[in-house]
């Protein structure tokens, strides 16, 4: 399974952004806003296209309290778009009906629709770079206190919406179920497709990989027994790809995220997720019960009657199970997701986890 991309630098839909583009966008949220001009300061392609622009406003730039640099997201091209719309429209609805009840920590954002075309999902985000935020990445694993605040700020995420009947019904239910279950849900079991799946642990993130996980097969039955076990666990909302690179921690130690791509799922998936990506593996092996005790700790602190911590340890290491298919099969060199060094760092620390916690054994 492989993800073509497209460099998209100086296509025309990247260089028609100017300041009757942005005007026509950010009209939709601030009526008589006008952007007099606009530059393009930076490109970062990866996924998806950020956008760096710097801007100077009307008048209306004082009442509406926008910043001198935004950050626009799309697709623009960078994908193929029978996939990548869906990913990307997503992202957008995350953020518009999603992130913004919840209450989470998260980039703040001036516009989220469709523009220029009906099918093109667009976020129009504040550019956090400025604001003394300590970044995540997969090569600097966070210290206790920083996985402690990404975990606080994903339960507050979870808590919101904890069997929430809305997800199940209309307008909830249209995009969650369609656009990304329908199209995406699939994804972790078509890598486990024997051909892919040899193919991928052949690539240099599954070179140490222990043996036993390169069997499909057994992965295969392992995540089909997980899946049947999701109907027995309160449902929520989840992010959907919460690994320490779409995390952040602010000036004032608290957790943050983007790239929200939610679904509705189960809280283990987040948080096993996360737990095994964002922490070197000996500290892992030292904070993880601390950890999943500490986010437990928050759901009830946000009203939610959390699982014993038996039960939740148990589904905890079931769910290392998506994150090591996740990063093993992170698309390839003709499109991956992630260069390969964050790819295998992401595929060791999986793989640690689920031979220290026996996860194959708990599910076959």
């Amino acid at each position: 399974m492989s993800y073509q991309t497209r460099d998209v630098s100086n296509s025309p839909e990247v260089l028609s952004i100017g300041p009757d583009w942005l005007t026509r966008v950010l009209c939709q949220t601030y009526p008589d806003i006008e952007i007099s001009h606009a530059k393009i300061v930076e490109i970062i392609q990866g996924a998806s296209v950020k956008v760096r622009v710097a801007l100077t406003y009307n008048d209306q730039k004082c009442d509406a309290t926008l910043p001198e640099i935004i950050v626009i997201k799309g697709g623009f091209g960078r994908q193929d778009p029978s996939w990548y719309n869906a990913v990307q429209a997503t992202e957008m609805r995350s953020y518009r009906d999603i992130v913004r009840p919840s209450g989470v920590i998260a980039p703040k954002t001036y516009f989220t629709g469709y523009f220029p075309e009906a099918d093109h999902a667009i976020i129009v985000m504040e550019d956090l770079s400025p604001n003394d935020v300590f970044f995540g990445h997969a090569l600097c694993p966070y210290d206790y206190d920083q996985a402690a605040a990404s975990l606080s700020n994903l339960a507050k995420l979870h808590a919101f919406w904890w069997n929430d009947p809305n997800l199940i019904a209309p307008p909830y239910s249209d995009w969650l179920q369609t656009i990304h279950n329908g199209l995406l849900g699939e994804r972790h079991k078509a890598l486990l497709q024997a051909d892919d799946w040899h193919y991928y642990c052949s690539l240099p993130r599954g070179a140490g990989l222990p043996k036993v996980f390169k069997d499909a097969e057994r992965m295969m039955k392992a995540l089909e027994r997980l899946y049947a076990d999701y109907d027995d666990i309160p449902h929520t909302i989840v992010h959907g790809d919460y690994h320490i690179g779409n995390t952040y921690v602010d000036a004032n130690g608290a957790g943050g995220a983007y790239d929200w791509n939610c679904r509705r799922g189960v809280w283990p998936y987040d948080v096993a997720y996360f737990i095994v990506n964002a922490l070197d593996v000996d500290d892992r092996r030292s904070w993880e019960q601390a950890l999943l005790q500490h986010y437990l700790t928050q759901l009830e602190y946000h009203g939610v009657s959390a699982p014993s911590f038996d039960e939740a340890w148990w589904l905890y290491r079931a769910n290392i199970l998506p994150a090591l298919i996740t990063w093993v099969g992170n698309g390839d060199d003709q499109g991956q997701f992630q260069p390969e060094n964050v790819n295998a760092a992401g595929a060791v620390r999986a793989a640690w986890a689920a031979w220290d916690l026996g996860t194959l054994d708990l599910l076959t």
